[in-house]
């Protein structure tokens, strides 16, 4: 990302409350009577990023799940978060091509062309109304 000219940012995980502000609380069910809040939206972040002259960021985001652990899913997990100002459809799927090209190449699998669908074309191979092929 960076040789994209991308810039790589960290917003916080936990913060402490806003004034007036709908807050969101995260209980732990390990941790009973202990709380902390959530940030009220990433999004004031990055509109902070973007006032300050950011117009093409990432991070590496960790996002966690308050809900009973199962065994296939995990309490936590991992996302590229990439922001782009006035961004055409072109640039932001040329940046992903290449962020994905990329991140296969680091990696022992191999990456195939991506292809390019019509929204028709994919809800008709693909859509909500075809028949369960599991």
């Amino acid at each position: 990302m960076g040789e994209q000219g991308f810039t790589e940012i960290e917003t916080p995980v936990l913060i402490s409350p806003l004034p007036r502000a709908r807050v969101t609380t995260s209980c732990p069910r390990e941790c009973s009577r202990q709380f902390f809040a959530l940030p009220q939206s990433p999004q004031l972040f990055k509109q902070l990023c973007m006032i300050a002259g950011l117009d093409k960021y990432f991070q590496i985001a960790r996002c966690f799940r308050d809900e009973d652990l199962r065994a296939d899913r995990q309490p936590e997990f991992t996302q590229l978060d990439v922001e782009m100002s006035f961004a055409t459809l072109e640039q932001f799927i040329r940046s992903s091509k290449d962020c994905s090209r990329a991140c296969f190449a680091l990696s022992r699998w191999s990456c195939r062309p991506v292809s390019r669908f019509s929204y028709a074309e994919v809800m008709t191979r693909f859509g909500s109304d075809k028949p369960d092929l599991r």
